[in-house]
Parts: C-alpha cells; structure tokens; sequence
C-alpha cells in the first residue's frame, strides 16, 4: 500500500521476489534459513524428552496446578524459552 500520489515500488509479490533475486541474489530471498532449520530440529530433539520430564514431576504444590495447565502446555512454553533467542535471531535476520 502506498500514500496518495506515489508509486509502488513493487507491483506484484512476484516482483518483489524477482527484484530481490537480481539484487541480493538467491540467499538474500530468505536470510536466516540456516537458523530457522536449526530452531526446527532442536525443537523436534526436545519435544518428547521436555514432555516426559514434565509429565514425571506431578507434583506442583496443593493445588495440583498440573490438572488445570497441563503437561503439553507446560513443555512447550519452557521450549519455547530455551529456544528464544534463535528465534530472536531469525526475525532480525
């Protein structure tokens, strides 16, 4: 979308990809695939044992906290802290 008056620098997405293709080259349509790809395999490494681990240890206090969050969502929010600053990392790339 552009203002009033002024010309799109890019028409269409295919544009914006073949621009992007003739200036930066192949790697410059997707920077940070290498991290993204690391991110993925870490995450897909950790799923189960974090899941297991959580799922073991019951024991959250009297108000038994495990029958309201859950064992799923619990893994995946410490996942998701482990794998913060990748993912920081691949949004800036």
């Amino acid at each position: 979308m552009t203002k009033k008056g002024q010309t799109r620098l890019f028409t269409t997405t295919f544009d914006c990809f073949c621009r992007a293709n003739l200036d930066e080259g192949r790697i410059g349509l997707y920077k940070g695939v290498e991290l993204a790809v690391v991110a993925s395999v870490l995450r897909a490494i950790f799923t189960l044992p974090v899941y297991d681990m959580v799922q073991k240890n019951k024991t959250f206090g009297e108000y038994k906290m495990w029958n309201l969050i859950g064992a799923s969502f619990t893994s995946g929010v410490l996942l998701s802290a482990m794998l913060y600053p990748l993912d920081t990392m691949k949004r800036c790339m």
